[in-house]
């Protein structure tokens, strides 16, 4: 009987086999390693073209105000002149006096203004009671005028308030203004809210002479 060794046949197999898993192995390991890479690339450049869009934005929008100037500003001093046209065009029906007196009332009621006063006046007032002087820096839009009747240049404001500080406020421009005299505190009270009055929650009614 003659006998055949197939050992080195099977090792050979083996090695084939191994080699050829070896092969598979590393292929699959750089199929993956390029799907990441051309994942990143792909995101790294729409991360860019994102960027680049943003910053063209970015410049078209300095560009605008530089043009047509800061719009945030413009609108703040479109607001508040819309807010002294209203003013005055709520007061015109009971008007019977010069309309400079409307214009002070608008003065008193427009942030960072105030009465027109004496400054000597002013002045001696202020050092017979320091808590005298009007605060520039008051906010107007905490008050609002609902109501102002006028006869024989007799005077009755009304309106409503965020807080008695603010009516307090008021009532020191009217007292200080060169237009105005006798001005007297009739009443304040609290009140509710509403849309109307956006949370303003109290209410006065001021008597006073005006000058013209």
């Amino acid at each position: 009987m003659i006998r055949i060794n197939l050992l080195p046949v099977k090792k050979a197999k083996k090695r084939a086999t191994g080699q050829r898993q070896s092969v598979l192995m590393i292929a699959a390991v750089a199929v993956e390693i390029v799907a990441v890479v051309g994942f990143h690339m792909n995101e790294s450049f729409k991360v860019g073209e994102k960027q680049r869009r943003n910053q063209e934005a970015q410049a078209a929008i300095t560009k605008l105000k530089t043009e047509v100037g800061d719009y945030d500003q413009v609108k703040a001093q479109r607001d508040e002149l819309l807010m002294q046209r209203d003013a005055i065009n709520k007061l015109q029906s009971g008007r019977s006096g010069p309309v400079y007196v409307l214009r002070e009332l608008s003065e008193i009621l427009t942030k960072d203004k105030g009465p027109t006063y004496s400054k000597e006046e002013y002045e001696k007032k202020l050092r017979s009671d320091p808590n005298a002087g009007y605060n520039p820096s008051w906010d107007p839009r905490r008050l609002v005028i609902s109501s102002w009747q006028e006869k024989d240049r007799k005077v009755t404001i009304q309106g409503f308030a965020k807080s008695n500080d603010d009516v307090a406020e008021f009532l020191k421009r009217l007292q200080l203004s060169v237009y105005f005299a006798d001005v007297v505190l009739d009443e304040t009270k609290e009140t509710s809210s509403s849309e109307k009055t956006s949370g303003i929650v109290y209410q006065f009614k001021i008597r006073c002479a005006v000058r013209y």
